[in-house]
This record gives C-alpha cells, sequence and structure tokens, in this order.
C-alpha cells in the first residue's frame, strides 16, 4: 500500500485527466437535462460512451505505465502516454464500457425479479418519493406516511441494490487491468477476468476488494457529515479524486504483480 502511495505522489499528473473528464461529463449532461428530446439526449449518451472511452483508454495506460515503471519514474513520460493510450486502447475501451453495461444490466435485472418475488412492490409514489428526496425534513415526511411494512420492504430494496452493486463491481475488477496487461479483446478479457478472479488468489482479491469498498464508504461518510461545508467539501471532493486515483493505481499495481510480473523461482517446483 505504500508503494502505491509513493506511486501516486510521485506522479500526480494522473489526477489532472480524471478531473478533466468529471467536468466534461458533468458539463454534456448539464447541457443535455436543457432540452426534453429524446434524440438531445441520445447524443448525450453517445457522447458520454465516447468520452469514457477516451479517457479509460488514456487514463488506464497511463496508470499501467507508472505501474510497470514505478522503480524508475524517469522513464514516466507523463501525458503523452495519454496519447498514446487513446491510439491503442479506444476500440477495447469502447468494447468494455459496452460488455460492463449489459453485465450490469443484466445482474440488476435479475435482482429486480429476486425482489419483487422475495421482497414485494412497496407501491410507492414515484413521484412523491422523488420530491421526498430533496430535503432531510421532505424525506421524513414521506417516511412517516408510510406503514411498517413498506418501510421494511424500502429497507430490503436498498441492501438488495448495494449488494448488487457491490457483486458488479467486484466481477469487474479485474477486467479493466486485463486488457491493459495481456489481451486487448474485450471479449476475451472479460473471460481472463473471470479466471484470474476465481482463482487461488480470489480470498487475496476480496481482500483488495473489501479494502477499496471500506475507503469509498469513509469518504462517503466524510461528504455527507461535511456537506454543508464549502470549504471542507471542496478538499473532500479534492480527496476523494486523489483516492481514486490510489484505488485504480492499487488495482493495477496488485494485478501487475500478482498475475503478470514473474519473480524469480515463481510457479516452479524444485525437487531434491
Amino acid at each position: 500500500m505504500k508503494k502505491v502511495f509513493s506511486t501516486v505522489n510521485n506522479n500526480l499528473t494522473l489526477i489532472t485527466p480524471l478531473i478533466l473528464f468529471m467536468l466534461l461529463i458533468m458539463l454534456v449532461i448539464s447541457v443535455s437535462m436543457f432540452s426534453n428530446r429524446a434524440i438531445a439526449h441520445l447524443i448525450a449518451l453517445i457522447l458520454i460512451i465516447h468520452i469514457s472511452a477516451i479517457f479509460i483508454a488514456g487514463w488506464f495506460n497511463m496508470i499501467k505505465n507508472v505501474v510497470i515503471n514505478s522503480t524508475n519514474s524517469k522513464t514516466f513520460e507523463g501525458l503523452k502516454t495519454f496519447y498514446d493510450g487513446i491510439g491503442n486502447y479506444f476500440l477495447p475501451s469502447t468494447g468494455a464500457i459496452l460488455i460492463s453495461s449489459l453485465l450490469l444490466f443484466l445482474i440488476l435485472g435479475i435482482s429486480y425479479y429476486l425482489g419483487i418475488s422475495l421482497i414485494g412492490n412497496p407501491n410507492l409514489d414515484l413521484k412523491t418519493f422523488s420530491e421526498a428526496l430533496t430535503n432531510s425534513e421532505a424525506i421524513k415526511t414521506f417516511l412517516a406516511s408510510l406503514s411498517k411494512e413498506q418501510i421494511l420492504q424500502i429497507y430490503n430494496w436498498n441492501l438488495l441494490i448495494i449488494l448488487s452493486s457491490l457483486l458488479i463491481q467486484f466481477l469487474l475488477i479485474l477486467y479493466f487491468p486485463v486488457i491493459f496487461f495481456k489481451n486487448k479483446n474485450p471479449i476475451f478479457a472479460l473471460l481472463i477476468s473471470f479466471k484470474d478472479l476465481f482463482s487461488k488468489k480470489i480470498v487475496k482479491t476480496m481482500g483488495v476488494f473489501l479494502l477499496i469498498v471500506f475507503c469509498n464508504f469513509t469518504l462517503s461518510l466524510f461528504s455527507s457529515i461535511f456537506g454543508n461545508y464549502p470549504f471542507i467539501h471542496f478538499l473532500i471532493t479534492l480527496l476523494n479524486f486523489y483516492f481514486s486515483t490510489v484505488i485504480f493505481v492499487g488495482i493495477f499495481h496488485y494485478y501487475y504483480n500478482s498475475f503478470i510480473d514473474k519473480k524469480i523461482g515463481q510457479n516452479i517446483d524444485i525437487k531434491i
């Protein structure tokens, strides 16, 4: 973990593309919301997919390079590797986004049918529910109008959604490292990532994943507590960008050291 922080601290330019990407995505979403036409939302969706593919191709290539060359930071050529990544990984990244989206919808669809079968439909007025999310007082009033059974069902649905989201994240944790280290074909890369995920190192991978979940939960907790203080909220936002970079560098670092980099004597049986 110390090496991951050291790698990020020695290559702080890694954070710049992430910030620009988030600003650009927010800009596209904001502009699309001014129009009620379906074509405008479709164009926005296509733009978001392409921008995301460009970002993933460039940023993950930067991360790949700093992970491989972490012992010699002079070989890292800054943002040049971002542009190289776009040329080499744009199409694989686009395919990976589409495949990840299909997997997302598949798992959410299965979760929905399981929820309807096991939890039931709380029969909420969606318009009233969405309006209640605007502030804490509205939420309290809304919850007070519900029966105990409905509140229990909402709790169980929230739990199901959280577990489904964690499952998706866990299944895809090694997907992009495989694309950038082993195979550019997004279909083959998904199969390889599952093979590596459910290998003998699954417990270690699970430990890495749980550490990431804990870090994200801690940052979300701080954001919710200090969200009403603009300056502190700004600092936490910057911290989020920093730790997001640390997390992805950590995942690539873990994959490279566990599944790519072969140490002397590794996987060799010595008989005396």
